[in-house]
């Protein structure tokens, strides 16, 4: 059994349903890695100017992405004003991330983490333009991601 504790705070696992699957766990060790790429798993972190804001750095894209699948899976959705929420930023991250792999099976990709941390990070249309290559200014923080993840 995955300890969660290692990956999520006390309010993030009080928010888990009690039945969650391997998928779900999994899924909550990948949003790890991504808080500690992005910002050193701290939920204050505003970075681009201001623009990417939390521990996950989320765009207002994302933020809107995230909470158009909790709304589609009937789960609770979080205005962007209450980004300092840690349960409101786990939520919405969780919501982004399951958008992004759904984009990514459904458009015939391969949802691997390093791909996965490449669409979470650049947008699944910054992606293709890019031609599923890493580019060079998102190389590190991929193989971290997908380090991180594996370890």
């Amino acid at each position: 059994m995955l300890d969660l504790s290692l990956y999520l705070s006390a309010s993030a696992i009080a928010a888990l349903p009690l039945n969650m699957t391997t998928k779900e766990a999994a899924d909550w060790k990948f949003l790890k890695a991504v808080a500690l790429v992005e910002s050193g798993d701290r939920y204050n972190t505003i970075g681009d100017g201001g623009r990417a804001l939390g521990k996950y750095q989320m765009h207002i894209g994302s933020w809107v992405d995230g909470n158009g699948w909790l709304k589609a899976h009937g789960r609770k959705t979080w205005t962007r004003s209450s980004w300092l929420n840690p349960k409101a930023q786990d939520q919405v991250a969780y919501g982004f991330l399951q958008a992004t792999k759904e984009r990514l099976v459904n458009g015939g990709h391969e949802a691997d983490p390093i791909t996965i941390y490449l669409v979470y990070a650049m947008g699944y249309q910054g992606w293709k333009d890019a031609g599923g290559m890493i580019p060079k200014e998102k190389a590190d923080a991929a193989v971290r991601v997908g380090n991180l993840f594996a370890q």
